[in-house]
């Protein structure tokens, strides 16, 4: 019952049975089949199909929270008994890019976590790691601070990442002369809607600095490489530009009296659930790498 109970609650949170059947990688027809056993099994029906999918009975509402429970707690156990017999654990962790570079890339992260865990790494931006997390697809996501939490996860503080407003070499000049107009064209942004997008605007707002837009993306590499191309300026990952800032490639301006912009990373996971021993070391190395890189940032 344990697995119908799980299914079922992945088909509440997909609101779709070819959604929950397509996360679950498993047919629609074995999911619907699945489900049928369980009313079955608790003799009471948990879902009322409608034209455009399903509603929830009382009995289903009840069930969904004992499956989400039970779901939980076996998995805290399986996590606690590996741990106690010295076996690695099936470890799955979700990153925004520049953090996955940091930790595994430039970092000791992936050294440290394979001594005692499997690791499965996502990358992808927050609100879809946000959204991994709900569905049960990942253990724990580090990301840049949402501003809100869903009330079924549990929000931690990593630490603060150092963002910088580059520009080539070449635009140097120009760019200079567009801060102190109060006027930034042909900026290279991030999505509209995105945390990192609001808490730039914000960020240059309060130093009387306003920005057109000429390209948005959730890819900073890719805004990367139409800085170096001459095509814009854009605030970037500091990690992402140093290379490119210590051989003169890019050049870093300073914004009034500052130079960085601080972007908050958090980790974020289902409420009750245990974090493995490894991912809290992941976690730590986190937190120490970005106070260094931030340290590093402000002495560019």
């Amino acid at each position: 019952m344990e697995d119908r109970l799980y299914k079922f609650a992945r088909l509440v949170e997909a609101r779709s049975f070819t959604k929950a059947a397509q996360r679950m990688h498993i047919s629609q027809p074995a999911l619907t089949a699945a489900i049928q056993k369980l009313e079955r099994e608790l003799h009471t029906e948990l879902l009322v199909r409608t034209g455009h999918g399903f509603t929830l009975t009382a009995a289903g509402r009840i069930a969904y929270d004992a499956a989400k429970d039970l779901t939980v707690r076996m998995r805290n156990l399986r996590v606690q008994l590996l741990e106690a017999t010295r076996q690695k654990v099936a470890l799955t962790v979700g990153t925004i890019d520049s953090i996955a570079e940091l930790l595994f890339v430039q970092g000791s992260g992936l050294r440290q976590i394979e001594q005692n865990a499997q690791l499965s790494l996502t990358i992808n931006n927050s609100a879809q790691l946000v959204l991994a997390v709900e569905h049960d697809e990942l253990d724990v996501a580090v990301i840049a601070e949402p501003p809100h939490t869903p009330p079924n996860l549990r929000m931690e503080i990593v630490g603060e990442e150092p963002l910088v407003l580059v520009t080539s070499r070449e635009q140097l000049a120009d760019v200079r002369q567009a801060l102190l107009a109060g006027q930034l064209k042909q900026f290279l942004a991030y999505n509209h809607n995105s945390q990192t997008y609001q808490l730039v605007e914000r960020f240059l707002e309060q130093h009387g600095i306003a920005v057109q837009p000429s390209f948005y993306s959730t890819s900073p590499e890719i805004m990367l490489q139409l800085v170096l191309a001459g095509q814009g300026t854009a605030v970037l990952p500091y990690l992402l530009v140093r290379g490119h800032l210590q051989t003169g490639t890019l050049k870093m301006l300073h914004i009034g009296d500052e130079q960085v912009i601080t972007r908050r990373i958090v980790s974020i996971r289902r409420a009750g659930r245990a974090v493995p021993a490894a991912a809290q070391q992941l976690l730590q190395q986190a937190t120490d790498d970005l106070r260094l890189l931030a340290t590093a940032a402000r002495n560019e």
